[in-house]
């Protein structure tokens, strides 16, 4: 039969994170707060990817050359281009929901008509 004498619950009575968890956290604030890091690589990339996924990859370029023309993305950080592609994105998605909303107001079965037409 096994022994039952453990509570099962290691490390009940801790308060706050371990040494580990705040190393890792130490790590990850250093990341977030160097505007070259690779987490910020990557937020820039998974945006890239969710603006050409919706603008296409044609447009996505065009926009790309307007806003860094030539080499001046060299000289932009990956935070502020990260930043900037969010922003891009999130401005797509309101156009989105707003052309659809209206496109809900206008629709002529959503008129409250009583019961006539």
């Amino acid at each position: 039969m096994p022994d039952k004498t453990g509570s099962n619950r290691i490390g009940w009575n801790r308060r706050g994170p371990s040494i580990s968890q705040q190393m890792d956290n130490a790590h990850f604030q250093s990341e977030v707060l160097d505007p070259e890091s690779k987490y910020w690589q990557g937020k820039a990339e998974i945006s890239q990817d969710l603006l050409i996924s919706s603008m296409g990859e044609g447009e996505f370029v065009e926009w790309a050359n307007r806003v860094f023309p030539g080499e001046t993305i060299d000289q932009a950080t990956w935070k502020e281009i990260a930043d900037l592609y969010d922003q891009k994105f999130r401005r797509i998605q309101a156009e989105i929901a707003l052309g659809e909303s209206h496109s809900w107001v206008d629709d002529p079965k959503h008129f409250k008509t009583n019961g006539v037409f």
